[in-house]
């Protein structure tokens, strides 16, 4: 200690002074207690002479990055102006935006597409398709598919789950397909493994009747797949057919019973006719068993009944007199589904009313106290019975009933109640014979402009029904069965234009 204060004195005497620097204006930072040395303040945490200028936050000419850095809005360059700060303007800096559908993070929140407003809406609105939209997927706007419109949609209405799954505002039923506008005459729809075919006159002038017989015909989802052709001249005949399969048998009554067949690849066969037919009024109808059997009233008004049966091979026909109708003034005539009963209901020459049940292969009288309609009746044949269904008229009211068995002789008053008789509320009805044995019924409801389906066992079970709006405003109902198919065929008359449809059984 000595020999350093003795060294100092030295250095003092000999004029020599301590390295002092000046302070660097923004070099020297405070101490941690905010302490500069004398002649400076601490100013922003770095020691500062008191007149100093500018800022200390850079160096002029230096840059660094800027801006969020998120989605479009990239960074840009901030740099540092002559006074030692930086300035406010970030250049080159990616802005926000509203988001849109670009595959792009618009207003840089950190997700890609994250629309806050919904896309426009699906083309279908209706039943399961409702209140779905378009999607945004992989940067477009994508077209809505079946996943869009949800597990429960279909493209052809199947499900029969009480929803409308193909979104055109109606449940349990297809589209209505529209076969002729220009009906003249009869008409019948006829199902078979894979599809329907419908056999009808088409009015080709203006008030015309009966003019071509046309035959088309629609696989199972209703696709038109033979174009409506005409397969006969009917020169204003009333005809009958039936099928066996794709098969179609036809035949048209007026002066001769000219007969054809039709196969499924279009082939029209011409059947030998049947000379001088002695056909009068306007009921013929047939039905395919072992044979194609014919009914039709006959001449001199008011006639009886005459059937007709020709061999499906083609064959000259059999011609067998209905002599327990002769004389009678028909006005509703049937052919059971299987072709073995021919049922007519008339006014006997002693003016009451008649209804008679009758076998085809003899003729022979199995009842003549059968089930009374005043429409058309409907007869099934299932385990040696005769189901019948059938739509009654007073001048009060109507109703539809079902007929466990014709052969037992139930009157329809004592039959089951399908519609319960009021004014003005049912039309003509139609049944088949599902797979099952079950008994399927349509009946016109005129009042409601629709259509009551009903279900029963052909024993004569308890119905259960449902209801349906008409293809058109109201309509004749004829049902057909395409085997494997688990909707029912629903074709419909209104004025000249025949639809046809599936609607789900009930």
């Amino acid at each position: 200690m000595r020999l350093f204060l003795l060294t100092l004195a030295t250095l003092l005497l000999a004029g020599c002074t301590l390295y002092a620097p000046p302070i660097v204006d923004c070099k020297v930072q405070c101490s941690t207690d905010g302490k500069c040395p004398a002649g400076t303040t601490c100013t922003g945490g770095v020691c500062r002479p008191p007149n100093a200028q500018g800022g200390c936050e850079c160096v002029a000419g230096d840059q660094r990055p800027c801006g969020l850095g998120v989605g479009v809005c990239t960074k840009g360059v901030q740099s540092c102006g002559a006074d030692g700060t930086w300035n406010a303007a970030c250049v080159g800096e990616g802005q926000p935006s509203a988001e849109v559908c670009d595959g792009k993070d618009n207003d840089c929140n950190g997700v890609v597409d994250d629309l806050t407003t919904d896309l426009a809406a699906c083309p279908l609105s209706k039943g399961v398709c409702a209140g779905s939209r378009h999607q945004c997927i992989d940067g477009g706007i994508a077209d809505c598919t079946a996943a869009t419109y949800g597990a429960a949609y279909q493209t052809v209405e199947t499900a029969c789950d009480g929803l409308d799954n193909d979104c055109d505002g109606e449940t349990d039923v297809t589209p209505a397909v529209v076969v002729t506008t220009k009906l003249s005459n009869e008409w019948f729809v006829l199902g078979y493994d894979g599809g329907y075919a419908v056999v009808y006159t088409n009015s080709t002038v203006t008030g015309g009747r009966g003019d071509d017989v046309f035959l088309a015909r629609y696989d199972v989802n209703l696709n038109q797949v033979v174009p409506p052709s005409p397969i006969k001249q009917a020169s204003r005949e009333y005809f009958g057919a039936g099928n066996v399969g794709p098969v179609i048998y036809f035949v048209g009554v007026r002066g001769d019973a000219d007969a054809l067949r039709v196969d499924g690849d279009g082939t029209v066969t011409t059947l030998p006719s049947y000379v001088d037919a002695g056909f009068s009024l306007d009921l013929v109808r047939a039905a395919v068993g072992s044979e194609f059997v014919v009914a039709y009233t006959t001449d001199p008004y008011p006639g009886g009944v005459r059937q007709v049966a020709w061999p499906l091979d083609g064959g000259a026909p059999r011609v067998l007199e209905v002599s327990a109708v002769t004389q009678a003034v028909v006005t509703d005539l049937a052919v059971s589904a299987g072709a073995s009963f021919v049922y007519s209901l008339g006014t006997d020459p002693d003016g009451g009313v008649g209804s008679y049940l009758q076998r085809t292969g003899d003729g022979a009288l199995v009842r003549g106290d059968a089930v009374q309609c005043s429409a058309r009746a409907s007869l099934l044949e299932v385990d040696g019975r005769v189901p019948a269904t059938v739509s009654r008229e007073t001048a009060s009211s109507s109703g539809a009933y079902f007929n466990a068995d014709l052969l037992t002789g139930v009157e329809a008053a004592t039959s089951t109640v399908v519609a319960a008789p009021l004014a003005g509320q049912w039309g003509q009805s139609d049944s088949v014979l599902d797979e099952h044995g079950q008994v399927l019924m349509a009946v016109e409801d005129v009042a409601n402009a629709g259509l009551l389906l009903a279900r029963a066992l052909p024993d004569g079970g308890a119905f259960v029904t449902r209801h349906v709006q008409a293809a058109t405003a109201t309509g004749v109902p004829q049902l057909a069965l395409s085997p494997g198919d688990p909707l029912l065929g629903v074709a419909q008359l209104n004025a000249t234009t025949v639809t046809l449809r599936r609607v789900c059984r009930p």
